[in-house]
Formats: structure tokens, C-alpha cells, sequence
């Protein structure tokens, strides 16, 4: 099979969950376009992170449906009561039972944060900020350039709210708060949230991250706030850095230079520096990440 043969088209659409790929790993976003190569990881592994993410987007779209009904915040105590109902509404829909045993073990350890949920939901809306759309759907058309085309973009912000005029963009994180501060610190290594500002067009949108997590010992909520740049908006900076970015990757890919488009612009991970570990990825990924992807047969989690 040549090169030829091994290029993909211009894709129709693209999540903008996966620019985030793109700007923490070239690789990765690469093996996207080729979907003849085997699976990073196994099955049952992407079948509970698909899983996870749609339960916590789910208990919180229901959360968020809830409290834009109320004109003053609830009681702490009483959403906590509802989210726990929510918490288990959700995980009874799971069919067949394979999928609902598969998701118990985060169903339990959901259900220990759900007070820090509960306290955090409350203490914004406090704070003036009321909830306006849940899974709110956005799209719209990334120029390429130079070459003048159009890349379509679609995705799902999962909270949107104001406060006295102000938007606020909010994407949930199930990762711990220390995590979620460096990602805020890097919204050029972390786009997903500038895009949606630029989608939406509101450069006066604030951006946030509800960060969720639970280690051994407590469970840990917060708001986690982007902080704006010196000058202009993170949404124009990406969409501008974006549009230059992948036009050149496209546009060397769909020449049928699959191998140039994903690995002579892989920077970011030190792809052929002697690392044993690429830097932005899990910490048992090892040089075998950036090997021919025809050659990544292992379990390597990307």
C-alpha cells in the first residue's frame, strides 16, 4: 500500500474535543485520520472512560435543567438529595447489565463528592451566576489557511451560565484540581474551551473548568477560572493558531504524506529526543508511542 492509498480526506467534521489532542499530542490527533490502525488501548478500557464521561455529563445536564427552574439557589442539603437521586436515575438507564456493572465502581465514587458538587453548585449560583444551557450544542467553520478552505467544528459545551451579562463557559474535568490549574495555566496546550469561546463569538465569555475529583483520602471540587490574556482573547489567539496549524497538516496529509503530517510535527512530545516517556501523556506511555503507528500493537493507553 503506498502513501497514496494511506491518505484521508479532508474530514467533514471535527470534535472540538480532539483540538485538544492535537495541541498536547500530534501523534495522536495523526492516528485519527487512519482508522486501518489497530486501537491504543483495549476495548473494555474505552468502553468505561465513553462510559464515565456519560454518566457525569448526564447527572450534571440534569442538575443544570433542575436549577434553571429556580430563581434563588437551593438548599445545599436539598440538591444534594436530588443529585443523589440523579446519580442513581442515571445509572439504572445503563443496558444491558454489562455496562451498568462495568460503571458501578465510579457510581460509588461519584456518589462520595456529590456533597462538594452539591456546595459548589450552590455557592455559584450565590454568587450571582445562574445557570442558562446544559450540553449546549455549538458548530461552526474554522478557516484553513493559507489555503482558504473550511474545516467544520462541532461540539457540546456542558454548562453555560451569567452573571449580570457576563457568559460563562464551563467544561467539566474529572481530574484533581492541581491538574485542572495547569491546564487553565495553557488554554494554547488546552483549547477546547478558547474554541468555544471564538464559536460562540463572545470574547467577553469567561471560561472555567468544574474540576471533579476523589483520591484516597477526601473528595475535591472546584471552579477552576481561565485567566484572560495581556491582550485580546484566547478565542481569537487558537482560532488564529488553529486555522494556520491544521491547514498544514491537512493539507500534507491528503497529499498522501501521512508520515510528515503526524511525526515531522511532533514537537511538543520530544517524539525523537531518547525520552523513554512522552511528557504529555500517561506516565507508563513509552517511546513505543511515537514508533510507526502501523507498529503500536501493544496496550498503550493514549
Amino acid at each position: 500500500m503506498n502513501s497514496a492509498q494511506l491518505a484521508p480526506p479532508l474530514p467533514r467534521a471535527l470534535r472540538v474535543t480532539a483540538l485538544d489532542d492535537w495541541a498536547q499530542c500530534r501523534l495522536k490527533f495523526a492516528l485519527s485520520f487512519f482508522p486501518a490502525w489497530p486501537e491504543q488501548a483495549p476495548p473494555q478500557a474505552m468502553a468505561y472512560y465513553a462510559l464515565r464521561g456519560s454518566y457525569i455529563h448526564q447527572v450534571l445536564e440534569r442538575a443544570g435543567q433542575e436549577l434553571r427552574g429556580h430563581a434563588k439557589p437551593l438548599a445545599q442539603a436539598e440538591l444534594q438529595r436530588r443529585l443523589h437521586a440523579h446519580c442513581e436515575a442515571v445509572y439504572q438507564q445503563f443496558e444491558p447489565l454489562e455496562k451498568r456493572a462495568l460503571i458501578y465502581p465510579f457510581h460509588q465514587h461519584f456518589q462520595d463528592i456529590v456533597p462538594q458538587v452539591a456546595g459548589q453548585l450552590t455557592g455559584r449560583m450565590e454568587r450571582g451566576w445562574k445557570p442558562l444551557e446544559v450540553e449546549h450544542t455549538v458548530e461552526g467553520a474554522l478557516p484553513l489557511l493559507p489555503s482558504g478552505k473550511q474545516l467544520a467544528l462541532k461540539g457540546r459545551i456542558d454548562w453555560l451560565d451569567e452573571n449580570s451579562g457576563t457568559l460563562g463557559i464551563v467544561d467539566a474535568k474529572f481530574k484533581s484540581s492541581a491538574a485542572v490549574k495547569k491546564m487553565a495555566q495553557n488554554p494554547l496546550e488546552h483549547p477546547q474551551l478558547a474554541v468555544y469561546q471564538a464559536l460562540l463569538n463572545r470574547p467577553d465569555a469567561q471560561l472555567f473548568y468544574l474540576a471533579l475529583h476523589k483520591d484516597k483520602q477526601k473528595g475535591h471540587v472546584e471552579w477552576i477560572e481561565v485567566p484572560p490574556p495581556e491582550e485580546g482573547t484566547w478565542g481569537k489567539a487558537v482560532w488564529q493558531l488553529l486555522g494556520q496549524q491544521l491547514d498544514a497538516f491537512l493539507r500534507a496529509a491528503c497529499l498522501g504524506k501521512p508520515h510528515r503530517a503526524s511525526i515531522a510535527i511532533t514537537a511538543p512530545c520530544v517524539a525523537f529526543a531518547g525520552q523513554k516517556a512522552c511528557p504529555n501523556q500517561h506516565p507508563s506511555t513509552t517511546r513505543k508511542h511515537h514508533e510507526h503507528p502501523a507498529k503500536q500493537l501493544g496496550p498503550h493507553r493514549l
